[in-house]
């Protein structure tokens, strides 16, 4: 496996994870705050992001942090967007502790193999009213992983995501030569399953497999995710490479694996659902260029 452009490529084209240097990817667009929207507060709930300068701004709603720069509305209802080295994170961090641990209280217990993740100003994202979000684990084996990512989603980002009941995979989409899956094939089993959801046309569905994947047409080794332009609001992750040592974890514990995972899964959904774009921050899941585990490692759980 070539990491960092050795031998082999894990992809992160808009249909995968890993390097395709081939897209030009842009900054955040003006419009973004159209596209992520933010859960309401109560009348007594008031947000605050505290500047360096030490202007304390109230927010209507919780901010979101996008590839290095603070969205969030103004309690006179417009828009802005601060660059992160402007705020004072921990002091921003300080000033909303009381909100965020009252809304950790919230939402079901975590699935068995997983733990509760600490609450973040991010939590209260107001899904797209016209979208519903499903996880669909290929295989039996996947059950576990896809529950517990579905309860993760409630606790990290107020989402509620149905984990559907699994299907085999598709043999058809099998490869001898490789012992691999095709991952296109694999968002096609996916996008295949709509009549399992209602038919819903604006429906985000995500597979789940244990199962390793190659991308077709691709000189890449495997895939940690797929999507397909073609294919719509469907894409398909994997658990199969998660475990895989770097030099930060040797010997990487089932947590380890737990933040990978969930890790890719934020980043199918901020793309999926969310529609954001990729970009250049190595903390945020949607860094545009995901070589292998250890940029999995370097992120944090956050857009």
């Amino acid at each position: 496996m070539r990491i960092r452009g050795s031998v082999s490529r894990v992809c992160n084209s808009p249909a995968g994870l890993g390097a395709d240097r081939r897209i030009f990817w842009g900054v955040v667009l003006p419009l973004l705050w159209s596209v992520a929207c933010f859960a309401q507060s109560t009348p007594a709930t008031t947000w605050v992001v505290v500047l360096k300068n030490g202007t304390r701004v109230q927010c209507s709603a919780p901010y979101l942090v996008v590839n290095g720069v603070y969205k969030f509305r103004d309690t006179d209802g417009k828009d802005q967007s601060v660059p992160a080295e402007a705020v004072d994170a921990a002091k921003t961090a300080a000033a909303n502790a009381a909100i965020e641990t009252a809304g950790s209280q919230k939402g079901p217990n975590t699935a068995a193999g997983t733990s509760r993740v600490k609450a973040s100003s991010q939590k209260d994202f107001r899904p797209n009213p016209r979208a519903a979000l499903y996880l669909l684990p290929l295989g039996s084996e996947a059950e576990e992983d896809t529950i517990g990512l579905a309860s993760y989603l409630h606790d990290a980002l107020g989402l509620m995501a149905e984990a559907l009941p699994a299907v085999d995979l598709d043999r058809r989409h099998w490869n001898e030569a490789p012992l691999q899956w095709n991952a296109e094939g694999l968002v096609r089993q996916v996008q295949a399953n709509q009549a399992r959801i209602g038919g819903r046309p604006n429906a985000v569905v995500v597979g789940v497999t244990k199962s390793d994947m190659y991308p077709p047409d691709t000189d890449w080794r495997f895939v940690f995710a797929w999507r397909s332009p073609g294919i719509g609001l469907f894409g398909v992750i994997s658990t199969a490479r998660l475990s895989l040592p770097t030099e930060a974890q040797p010997i990487p514990t089932e947590e380890v694996r737990l933040s990978r995972l969930r890790k890719i899964l934020l980043r199918q959904v901020g793309i999926l659902y969310y529609r954001l774009p990729l970009g250049n921050d190595p903390r945020s899941v949607l860094l545009k260029d995901v070589l292998g585990v250890g940029e999995l490692d370097t992120m944090e759980l956050r857009y």
